[in-house]
């Protein structure tokens, strides 16, 4: 009896923490990728791109970091002059200087606004820099002050940069020059190279000076520019990055890679170009003939062959519009769509993503899933609102097929919401600026319109077959308690809403611009404004609880509440990246997503837990584990009737617990987890069931 009472004072004891967050994707598209010159032992090498990204890598680009430079302008260059120190270079004048190999970053003023597209060390106090409108800049003080030239007869943007012999160098712009200098950088003269739409990046070694730009046009000169060759490369899309590692390699807009193993006579594509293929924006250098092009989307490729063949190390593809919708059925299973023809899925709480294909020209923003193989994707029909038809796709197998339907006279599906497998609805837009709701009572096989709104709606919410509830422009909040079939006005707040939350019947939350979450206890029928501590405009709210939810927002505002929303953590994610959406599978952790394919995750991943069966279980059951006695694993087996946070601890017979197994709301079903006590000594344990007001006490014996 001691240790039973001892068994329910700890476990009305039990503490909510929240934990650090982990980002479980970040991908960025690519702009420039750099190894320090002066320091060619070295193994470090950092990459910039969109959103202020900088990312490193110190064991010979097999594995990155994130390093955080306190700034979301997009940057495009890279310039590295020993261990520890960086530059990096970007959009309205952005410079950044780290002397400690990126732990923290310094701005420097160039006294412009320019985008600078190029930058380059001489020395640690001597810097030049390439803007907009041929303007080039130096210091000779470390960044203190600066010079600026204007190139002569050019209104083009420098594009790319390169000092490959002090005081000889190269630089080439967007509207088809190339020049040269013989001092350092301090004036620079038209090199006469031939013609071209534009030059976009230039590779200049002993032997010649190459230079790739508009149209496929690759340029080549073998006596420091004083005569150009035009080679044929046999393509015709724009060339972003190029290098001579021996062979010679570009990369084109189209996502191809070209190489010539003849000195430019010949070109093949060893990396096809096509619709879909992310565009490669730099090419780099790697040990032991290994080379790296970075693109669109977080792509990274790897040669291991000087060129040859090609195989994608990072990226995913269809994540360059960002995460609009996320969705995780289960602890363990998600899904994202990203406004593109792809869905990403998690099987293990986020751990590992993949990518699967919906359609080739359907692209879906809103998800929801009934379980963790049957859910509606909706969208449009392309990648603009062209007019066509709205579409939901339908799988009933984890993604893995996906069957169609369009909704003639709409343009976008913008939002859905079921019930359970055969009752939901989707909001959808028309080209009328009308938006119509839409229900389907046997699982999405027909769709009729129910009911037209004449504002614009974030999204919908439905908490039983009954009862749902819209929320949009002018702080709108309509109520229906008919299945959708008329609505009232539940209130209006202040601002615009985006969204919403209803964790039981009668709790509810909303969120919308410069901060606003309100909370309604009673139904909808009052709405009390909580202190968000932020005035971000904040895009998205879940609860999985009366107590547990998240808030996600602008410029990388990720909230956390345990009490129901009377006070929010504000936990900032430091890449600051606008974050679209969110989701709480359990009371203890969620996953925010947004820009750039960023997903992340707080509280850690549940892993173990799996529902063996579909079927709804008549009561609470906690069966007796397998094998018993064990060593050093088990399998224990739970059942729960209806919706009910579950916790399943097991405790030696001091009353102490030793392993936490399930800390989470669970909807109905039976689960089973494997209990691992490897660690643990030979003896007597209690395995014990707590959902709701069930408790069930099984013994253990752990015989090692």
């Amino acid at each position: 009896m001691k240790l039973i009472v001892t068994l329910f004072i700890l476990l009305g004891c039990t503490a909510q923490n929240f934990t650090q967050w982990s980002t479980q994707l970040y991908l960025p598209s690519y702009n420039n990728v750099f190894k320090g010159v002066h320091n060619p032992a070295g193994n470090k090498y950092f990459a910039v791109g969109e959103n202020g990204a900088v990312r490193k890598s110190n064991d010979l680009m097999n594995t990155w970091t994130e390093l955080y430079t306190g700034t979301t302008f997009d940057l495009f260059s890279v310039a590295v002059y020993d261990t520890n120190n960086v530059i990096v270079a970007g959009d309205f004048g952005t410079l950044l200087r780290s002397t400690n190999s990126g732990a923290n970053w310094t701005p420097i003023n160039v006294g412009t606004t320019d985008i600078i597209r190029c930058i380059i060390y001489l020395n640690l106090n001597t810097i030049i820099a390439g803007g907009e409108s041929g303007r080039v800049f130096r210091t000779s003080n470390g960044g203190a002050n600066w010079g600026t030239e204007i190139l002569a007869v050019t209104t083009g943007d420098i594009m790319d940069m390169r000092i490959y012999t002090v005081p000889n160098g190269f630089l080439c712009t967007s509207t088809g020059e190339v020049f040269k200098t013989t001092n350092s950088g301090v004036n620079w003269i038209n090199a006469g190279a031939p013609a071209a739409s534009s030059y976009n990046a230039l590779e200049v070694i002993p032997a010649h000076i190459l230079v790739c730009g508009g149209d496929g046009k690759i340029i080549r000169s073998t006596d420091l520019g004083a005569n150009w060759v035009t080679l044929n490369t046999g393509v015709t899309s724009d060339l972003n990055s190029i290098i001579s590692p021996g062979y010679i390699i570009a990369a084109a807009d189209d996502g191809s890679i070209i190489l010539s193993t003849n000195n430019g006579t010949n070109f093949t594509a060893v990396v096809p170009g096509g619709v879909n293929s992310p565009q490669y924006n730099c090419l780099a250098y790697g040990p032991n003939s290994n080379f790296l092009a970075f693109g669109e989307r977080g792509n990274v490729m790897k040669s291991t062959n000087l060129g040859l063949n090609w195989s994608q190390v990072q990226g995913l593809a269809g994540t360059g519009r960002g995460i609009e919708e996320i969705y995780f059925p289960s602890p363990l299973t998600g899904y994202a769509v990203c406004g593109t023809e792809y869905i990403l899925k998690t099987t293990s709480g986020g751990a590992n993503w993949n990518t699967l294909v919906m359609a080739n020209t359907h692209f879906m923003n809103s998800v929801c899933f009934v379980n963790t193989t049957t859910g509606f994707a909706g969208g449009n029909n392309g990648p603009i609102n062209d007019g066509s038809a709205a579409t939901i796709m339908k799988t009933t197998n984890g993604g893995l097929n996906w069957s169609l339907i369009t909704i003639p006279g709409t343009v976008t599906i913008t939002s859905i919401s079921f019930y359970d497998v055969n009752t939901g609805w989707a909001m959808a837009t028309t080209s009328v600026a009308t938006e119509k709701l839409f229900k389907t009572t046997n699982s999405g096989s027909n769709w009729s319109e129910v009911y037209s709104f004449n504002q614009e709606i974030a999204e919908i919410k439905f908490v039983n077959q009954q009862t749902g509830w819209v929320l949009g422009e002018s702080g709108t909040i309509g109520r229906t308690t008919n299945g959708g079939t008329t609505w009232q006005n539940a209130a209006t707040l202040p601002g615009n809403l985006f969204g919403i939350s209803f964790p039981s019947q009668q709790t509810g939350f909303v969120c919308g611009t410069a901060g606003k979450i309100y909370r309604t206890t009673n139904n909808g029928q009052n709405w009390s404004l909580l202190p968000s501590g932020t005035t971000n405009n904040l895009t998205d709210i879940h609860f999985s609880s009366e107590m547990s939810g998240m808030c996600v927002g602008e410029s990388g505002t990720r909230l956390i509440t345990s009490n129901g929303g009377n006070t929010w953590v504000l936990q900032q994610e430091p890449l600051n990246a606008d974050i679209n959406a969110c989701f709480m599978p359990t009371t203890i952790n969620g996953y925010a997503a947004g820009n750039i394919g960023y997903i992340s995750n707080f509280g850690g991943i549940i892993t173990g837990l799996n529902q063996s069966a579909n079927e709804i279980p008549g009561n609470f059951m906690l069966y007796q584990n397998y094998p018993n006695p064990f060593n050093p694993t088990t399998e224990i087996v739970f059942e729960i009737p209806f919706s009910s946070h579950v916790n399943l601890n097991v405790y030696d017979v001091t009353g102490r617990v030793v392993k936490a197994l399930v800390n989470e709301t669970l909807a109905s079903g039976k689960f089973n987890i494997t209990f691992d006590a490897s660690k643990l000594s030979s003896g007597i344990y209690f395995c014990v069931l707590q959902a709701g007001e069930f408790f069930q006490t099984n013994k253990m014996i752990l015989i090692k």
